[in-house]
């Protein structure tokens, strides 16, 4: 909405001054600061950790969304606050959360605002590539229990009257929506849906942050001290583009440096039109105060990429096959790799992988933790050599088995299988040639690995990945 209309419809209301027309420049600002000073404020703020078995990384969802709902709340208007933490009938269920978006965007009037918050896990689905968000009560490898962004926005746009409608989302892969034509690019892209803007905490190819120093994650400390008054343009009035400007800056210059986003992370606002003209907080003391300092930019060294990541471990079944192993984690991380799975390898995982090579995940919960992994590929390579004489001539016969089982970091078991039959046939060649026989038998087993691994990788453990 542009900011003539903002003004007229102030104008209209019962709270506005007398005359429905305002001149340029300091006037205007000044009627523009009278608008936020006199509209009121309703929303969704959700902030979510998974329950077990999974054991979702991220630290600082909850503490983001209560800052977020304090901001957000500071004017009259209601504010449905749904955590992890919350009592049952305030948990960030799928359902509850789209029966208060809809109940609360009922109530705004068109003086008011309407305010949409997600800080958790988000993911894209593989058959349409929209961006979804994970409710507290999200299933595996259930679509119908992801939330989908673009149908957030297309219930706000269908049932809400606010002068802007902000939907803000503290999560990865939340960056893009195609849902609507990307041709004109992203920002043009979420223009296609007309009142609504939307504002991502990364790029789509990027993780978003949490930084423990703050105990908050990056993009939302920076975006609640812009809305608190960091962000204030003429007037005294934080606007979208005024904390645009603000929230791109300073957490790109936070996060420079970080080992998977070396330019830094960049937030992504998709404004409306004109709305970026639209005044959507004034400065907050109170709010700007219980925050800390933010530390020196470029302290990506103390960040936690909130997408976890995925340690394959393959351990031979007898010891002089130590060698071969390693080359079969070597392949399938290189795979996973392609099929853009975060990989965390043997040289980065340290204790993590002693402690599982004694076969107890359990106990390794706290190092996985510390290397903000959770996902675990654990296999067994079995090979079975024989030789056998054929009219007076030896030959080599070599069988290869993988058995595996992906967990999660505390030894919950999502999945499990073997290669038995890869191939149908065993590999046969002359004594001379024993090595070449056993690659090839190990060859065959990747391939069945693989083919096994890849689609129970993609149903239990990508929707988590974000």
């Amino acid at each position: 909405m542009i900011l003539s209309s903002v003004l007229a419809t102030l104008a209209m209301s019962p709270f506005a001054a007398a005359s429905p027309s305002f001149p340029q420049g300091s006037q205007t600002i000044e009627k523009l600061a009278e608008v936020v000073r006199l509209s009121k404020r309703y929303g969704v703020v959700c902030g979510v950790i998974l329950p077990q078995p999974i054991n979702d990384p991220l630290k600082y969802t909850l503490s983001d969304a209560q800052v977020m709902k304090d901001v957000i709340g500071a004017e009259a208007g209601e504010v449905s606050l749904l955590t992890s933490a919350s009592p049952d009938d305030k948990k960030p269920t799928k359902a509850k959360i789209l029966a208060e978006v809809d109940r609360l965007a009922a109530m705004a009037s068109p003086r008011d605002t309407f305010w949409f918050y997600f800080s958790g896990h988000g993911t894209q689905w593989n058959d349409d590539g929209k961006s979804y968000v994970l409710p507290y009560d999200f299933k595996p490898g259930v679509k119908e229990s992801l939330i989908s962004i673009s149908d957030i926005r297309a219930r706000l746009k269908q049932n809400c009257k606010a002068r802007a409608v902000v939907v803000v989302l503290d999560s990865c892969h939340s960056g893009s929506d195609k849902s609507v034509p990307t041709s004109g690019g992203l920002e043009n892209a979420f223009g296609a849906l007309k009142g609504v803007n939307t504002v991502a905490s990364s790029r789509v190819d990027q993780v978003s942050t949490e930084l423990p120093l703050l105990k908050h994650g990056t993009f939302t400390f920076f975006f609640v001290r812009g809305m608190a008054g960091e962000a204030k343009g003429p007037g005294n009035v934080v606007t979208l583009a005024s904390l645009k400007d603000y929230v791109i800056k300073n957490t790109k210059e936070m996060t420079k440096g970080h080992p998977k986003m070396p330019d830094g992370q960049e937030p992504v606002f998709m404004i409306d039109g004109d709305g970026g003209n639209v005044g959507v907080s004034l400065p907050n003391e109170a709010v700007l105060n219980q925050l800390p300092q933010p530390p020196a930019p470029g302290a990506a060294s103390s960040m936690q990429a909130l997408a976890p990541g995925v340690i394959v471990l393959v351990r031979p079944e007898n010891s002089k096959y130590k060698a071969n192993a390693a080359g079969v984690e070597k392949v399938i991380n290189g795979i996973l790799v392609k099929k853009n799975y975060p990989v965390i390898s043997s040289e980065q995982s340290g204790t993590f992988l002693s402690v599982l090579a004694s076969g107890s995940p359990a106990q390794a919960g706290a190092q996985a933790g510390e290397l903000n992994s959770r996902f675990l590929v654990r296999a067994t390579l079995k090979l079975e050599e024989s030789q056998y004489d054929v009219d007076g001539a030896d030959f080599f016969r070599c069988e290869a088995t993988i058995e595996a089982e992906v967990l999660t970091k505390d030894g919950k078991v999502l999945a499990s299988f073997s290669t038995d039959g890869a191939d149908g046939r065993p590999i046969a060649g002359t004594g001379t040639i024993k090595s070449a026989a056993i690659q090839r038998a190990i060859g065959s087993v990747n391939k069945k690995f693989e083919q096994l691994l890849v689609p129970e990788l993609d149903r239990a453990v990508k929707p988590f990945l974000n």
